[in-house]
């Protein structure tokens, strides 16, 4: 074993103990995990997968990186995750693997001594280069390290099998016109939002978060791409079908607010009350939030 690699080898193992023997639970550990494994071995995106018995599939339980979607779960013999559950073989790029914008890859198991847990899996690296074999060995101990030291700590993954998602977006693209070159402010948005979940968006300005955010609220319309709400269709929406999708269906909140300045607080809900079906008591509402 190289130099090089005999040091990675050995702060893998330090770091993922020392984070997993001081976190409280499941999530935390899996989180801290993931961000160990992802910076050692340089990945762009590191995700990791949990077998759940219930129902025979692989759950995208956290991910770090890059690409912070999640993508759904999957059946424990699907695909190339799932070739590496079921054969507890890694896969290199060069197996099979087609995504776009990937260039490097590797998929190995996640596991302790006794059985296989799930896997782990490595995108693109940092650098720009390619992972290599000695990128294999060390991602292979860290699946392992991470596996046994899970089982170790005695934690449980909770998985919810049933959860409902709300908002669904699948290669969501917005362009905009600028003169006579095109603006591409959304490039293939994949994003589900599940019911009862506090989601928050994070990123730099200009990244195309309130563009996403004005699709999802009925204010702007995708380019190209998939967007559902409980299943219904809004990709292609013309204007009265937002219009009541905004009234009946969705709230939101403005950074500006949007309040109508001549218009008491109370006088702001009555109106809005008065478009929407079944709205509630202005007065009440005012009183739920402590303006009364």
């Amino acid at each position: 074993m190289k130099d090089n690699k005999l040091v990675k080898y050995f702060k893998a193992i330090g770091e993922i103990k020392n984070e997993i023997s001081n976190s409280t639970n499941i999530e935390e550990a899996l989180t801290k995990c993931a961000k160990v494994i992802k910076d050692i071995s340089g990945a762009e995106t590191t995700i990791i997968w949990y077998f759940n018995k219930k129902d025979n599939k692989l759950h995208p339980v956290f991910t770090q990186g890059k690409d912070t979607f999640i993508p759904n779960a999957i059946d424990a013999d699907s695909g190339v995750i799932g070739k590496v559950f079921s054969e507890k073989k890694s896969v290199f790029l060069e197996d099979g693997v087609k995504e776009e914008n990937l260039t490097s890859y590797i998929c190995v198991p996640l596991e302790n001594s006794f059985d296989i847990l799930g896997c782990v899996e490595f995108k693109n690296k940092v650098d720009g280069s390619k992972f290599i074999d000695e990128d294999l060995e060390i991602c292979e101990i860290m699946g392992m390290l991470a596996g046994t030291a899970l089982d170790e700590a005695k934690f449980v993954v909770s998985i919810d099998d049933n959860k409902e998602v709300m908002v669904s977006l699948r290669g969501v693209e917005k362009v905009y016109k600028n003169g006579d070159s095109d603006l591409k402010v959304l490039k293939g948005v994949d994003l589900d939002v599940y019911k009862g979940e506090l989601l928050v968006v994070l990123g730099e300005s200009g990244c195309g978060k309130s563009t996403m955010l004005n699709i999802v609220g009925g204010m702007d319309q995708l380019t190209t791409g998939e967007f559902k709400f409980l299943n219904e269709d809004y990709s292609k929406a013309d204007e009265k079908t937002l219009t009541e999708y905004r009234r009946e269906k969705i709230g939101f909140i403005f950074q500006q607010y949007n309040l109508m300045p001549n218009l008491t607080a109370l006088q702001n809900l009555e109106f809005i009350a008065e478009l929407k079906k079944n709205a509630d008591d202005p007065k009440r509402v005012l009183e739920w939030v402590g303006l009364k």
